[in-house]
């Protein structure tokens, strides 16, 4: 697996050295564009505390 392309730590790997923010370009550059392959979804939320309830307080979480 390629963690140096990894987006959850392309930031820390910047800085420390390990890529350079040229090499991440190039390598988003390099990356197919995939929306023709893209889905489109529907969703519909729903509120799950309801209108009467509360979210909970940050203490009691």
């Amino acid at each position: 697996m390629d963690f140096k392309h990894d987006k959850r730590l392309t930031q820390r790997n910047i800085r420390k050295g390990i890529l350079s923010h040229d090499e991440h370009k190039q390598h988003l550059a390099s990356l197919p564009d995939l929306k023709d392959d893209a889905l489109k979804v529907e969703a519909q939320l729903e509120d799950t505390y309801g209108k009467e309830d509360e979210l909970p307080k940050e203490e009691e979480v």
